[in-house]
């Protein structure tokens, strides 16, 4: 084999996860809507990026650049980036940008609920926690309000007490 040939092969397989984008796809089932503004989020700042439009039936198929570190060889130092797809009435799918594809489906009367998340892990895990967590919010909140508005002596009362404390 031409060593030439052989070394371009090498340096190609050792630098293509920074040379191919990342695939984004999210459907949004219901949604009436034909355009989104993508945007970058950091803490409280958010960016926008630019606009997209949609393919139809809620379909918004576009790649991002892969997430690199200023020293391309310290890839493990590279931070998945944060980003946000905003269509109308103030709804919005945040997604991880990690350089895997991402593809989500989800229905706009719902977006958290009805969320599917088809590839990428980090993604997959965000959502759960985020489900996770508005479960927790709920039952605290009820909970807090049984606790506010019934009577004390009731035997009721304890056992929601031990319930909420059980939660915390």
């Amino acid at each position: 084999m031409n060593p030439k040939i052989f070394f371009l092969f090498i340096v190609y397989s050792c630098c293509s996860s920074f040379l191919f984008s990342q695939q984004i796809d999210i459907t949004v089932v219901n949604l009436k809507s034909e355009r989104a503004v993508l945007s970058s989020l950091s803490g409280e700042t958010i960016t926008q990026i630019d606009s997209i439009t949609s393919l139809g039936n809620g379909r918004f198929l576009f790649s991002l650049k892969p997430v690199r570190s200023k020293d391309l060889t310290a890839h493990a130092n590279s931070h998945p980036v944060f980003y946000r797809l905003s269509f109308d009435n103030n709804r919005w799918i945040d997604f991880i940008n990690d350089n895997e594809d991402v593809t989500i489906i989800t229905d706009a009367e719902n977006i958290l609920d009805s969320m599917k998340v088809l590839s990428s892990e980090s993604n997959r895990l965000y959502y759960s926690f985020q489900k996770l967590n508005k479960q927790y919010k709920t039952k605290s909140e009820l909970l807090q309000l049984v606790l506010a508005r019934y009577p004390k002596e009731d035997s009721y009362y304890k056992t929601t007490q031990v319930t909420f404390l059980k939660l915390q």
